[in-house]
């Protein structure tokens, strides 16, 4: 197979024996694992696959695309403190001014 320089041969993580380039990998993990059924899926990423339980379950605590299905608890909370900036806006001397007709 010819390669672009761009692309990058990286193996199958079902089957090491299969070599793909980086931009297939996806699609071709999706019609592997149909060969691998006794393999347990990462409920974040479905290319993230394991032998047992237990390794899910590790894996699971550090998963990068946690963050990516639950944004609410990664996301940078407000402080209590934290005041509002207040931006001043200058009216044009040629606009209405609707209060007036009320003072």
């Amino acid at each position: 197979m010819l390669l672009k320089p761009h692309q990058k041969l990286v193996a199958c993580p079902f089957d090491p024996q299969h070599m793909i380039t980086q931009d297939r990998l996806q699609r071709h993990v999706l019609k592997c694992m149909n060969n691998y059924p006794s393999h347990v899926k990462c409920p974040y990423n479905v290319l993230h696959c394991f032998l047992s339980r237990k390794e899910l379950e590790e894996h699971i605590r550090h998963c990068p695309d946690k963050m990516l299905s639950q944004p609410w608890r990664y996301q940078q909370q407000k402080t209590i403190n934290e005041v509002p900036v207040h931006i001043d806006i200058a009216k044009c001397g040629n606009e209405e001014d609707w209060e007036a007709e009320y003072r």
